[in-house]
């Protein structure tokens, strides 16, 4: 039955699984870190690990893996590129503008995190990596 998969199927699977993992863990270091069971987290953004890292990075091997150096996973790469910039620069300078405000208007506003630390994706990353190569092994 495992051999009669599509090779959409197990890309989708590859990617669907690195995503999954890494919205359980942002849920579970937040207990850690809180001790409030929260689901929520995983639909928030920031924390650890970044789903959006592991998404995208799970996204480009899991093409990789399946179709070998094609346009597709030159697309995944490219589209990878920019959601990376995207978590590290572009929603850092909001999350810099956001405390600006916040001291301008002596106003505390909670919970506003948009961007990820360097540890945050890198574990996003590692995700991204590791789960589709485990699994894709038995595929």
């Amino acid at each position: 039955m495992i051999e009669a998969l599509s090779s959409e199927m197990k890309i989708f699977i590859l990617v669907a699984s690195s995503w999954i993992l890494a919205e359980i863990l942002k849920v579970m270091t937040y207990f850690v870190r809180t001790r409030e069971l929260d689901i929520k987290v995983a639909l928030r953004y920031g924390g650890m690990p970044s789903s959006h890292s592991a998404f995208v990075t799970g996204l480009a091997v899991s093409i990789y893996l399946i179709e070998g150096f094609s346009t597709s996973f030159l697309l995944g790469l490219a589209i990878w590129i920019l959601v990376l910039r995207d978590l590290m620069v572009i929603r850092g300078n909001i999350d810099n503008n956001t405390k600006n405000i916040q001291v301008l208007s002596k106003n505390k506003i909670k919970g506003v995190m948009l961007s990820h630390t360097i540890k945050e994706i890198s574990v996003g990353i590692a995700i991204g990596i590791l789960i589709p190569l485990i699994i894709n092994y038995f595929l």
